[in-house]
Parts: C-alpha cells; sequence; structure tokens
C-alpha cells in the first residue's frame, strides 16, 4: 500500500490533535465549560482551521467527520455481487456513518455520550445527515437500468447536470427503503462496532427478512 500524500497525512495530523484537545477538556472541564476557543488552542491551531474540520466542539469531541459517499465505498458496494437492494442500502448507510466517525473508537464515543447524554443529539444529527448524502446520490440512479441488471453491480447514473427527478414512485421507492435500512441498523446495534462483517451482514439479511415478511401482511 502506498504511502499517504504529504497534505492527507498533515489533514490527519491536524484532525486528531483537535480531536484529542476537545476530548481531554471535555473530561477535566466538563462539557459546558469548554469552549472551541479553548480547544483551538490546546490543539495549536485557530479557531478558523478549526471550522475547517469540526462543525461544533461537541462533533470535535465526538470526532465527527464530514460525512462522504467515496468511490471506494461504492466500488466495494460493487463488488457485494448481492441483487437484494435493501441489504445494499443497509451496508452502504452504515459504511457511510461509520467513515463520519473518522476511526474514533466506539468505546471513546460511548463513554462520552454516557457522561454527557446530550451528545447523543449530534449523533442524530450526523446519521440524519448520512442518510440524506445517501438519498441525495440514489436521486441520480438511473433505476430503469439498475432495474434491468436486476440490483447488480454498480449503481447506474445519470450526468449530474442532466439528472431527472425521480418518479413519484421512485422517489417513494428511495424514502422507504432508507427508513427501513435506518430501522435494521438500529436494529442490529451498529454502534457496537461489530468487527465480524458475516455476522453483520448475516444479522442485516434476517432483519431484512423480518421486515419484508412483516410488511407483506
Amino acid at each position: 500500500m502506498s504511502p499517504k500524500p504529504l497534505r492527507e497525512r498533515r489533514r490527519a495530523r491536524t484532525w486528531q490533535a483537535i480531536h484529542a484537545a476537545a476530548s481531554t477538556l471535555a473530561a477535566t472541564k466538563g462539557l459546558r465549560e469548554t469552549t472551541i476557543e479553548q480547544i483551538a488552542e490546546q490543539a495549536g491551531v485557530s479557531t478558523r482551521t478549526f471550522f475547517n474540520y469540526f462543525a461544533t466542539k461537541e462533533d470535535a469531541i465526538l470526532g465527527i467527520s464530514t460525512l462522504e459517499l467515496t468511490d471506494q465505498m461504492l466500488e466495494q458496494d460493487a463488488q457485494r455481487g448481492d441483487n437484494r437492494l435493501i441489504v445494499r442500502l443497509t451496508h452502504l448507510l452504515l459504511t457511510i456513518v461509520r467513515a463520519g466517525f473518522g476511526g474514533t473508537d466506539i468505546e471513546q464515543i460511548r463513554q462520552n455520550i454516557n457522561r454527557y447524554p446530550e451528545l447523543m443529539n449530534r449523533v442524530k444529527v450526523h446519521n440524519h445527515h448520512a442518510e440524506n448524502l445517501l438519498r441525495d446520490f440514489l436521486t441520480r440512479v438511473d433505476w430503469e437500468r439498475f432495474t434491468t441488471a436486476g440490483y447488480r453491480g454498480p449503481f447506474p447514473l445519470h450526468p449530474a447536470e442532466h439528472a431527472p427527478e425521480p418518479n413519484a414512485d421512485q422517489q417513494q421507492m428511495i424514502e422507504s427503503m432508507l427508513h427501513l435500512a435506518s430501522a435494521i441498523l438500529r436494529q442490529v446495534r451498529f454502534g457496537d462496532q461489530i468487527d465480524d462483517v458475516h455476522l453483520l451482514d448475516t444479522q442485516i439479511r434476517a432483519l431484512a427478512d423480518s421486515y419484508t415478511t412483516i410488511l407483506t401482511y
């Protein structure tokens, strides 16, 4: 594996310095008494730089990064060889959410939330933003081509500048799938950072089967 570019390594170091400063200050001074100015000073950056990395001090404490849906995520999804759309979307949403925590230790996040329950609101906002990111992506999908392909392979996309608005049925399908994917993730307790990929996939599939059965009654 080739080393990361210098600029990327510097960004990672700055991100980690701000996150560490925020976590330390919150642990010693308390959440309410910790300010963005204090975090920036301890991390050795300006407040302007702080906002280049985190939207709020709560995000800095939790280690919540800017959300992205990368080409690498989409390539991994396409390689799954799965034709169950709800399973694919659940895994994709999970990947986006977890990547947004920037590699922060899940146990540390849990400890911070237990200490300051109000941080849970930022986690909910984070998850909501992940849903919106995936929703925006799905509105660009060429659903006719994807249906013909049996929901296999990469998502075929309309050009961004010429993407038509999804019709009413497609829009309803997108919303339903996103709600269902979010419900499945809450059920599998994805915040517990299950490292067994096979176990996680098995749980997601089992819940997808259960929800599908319930919805057919």
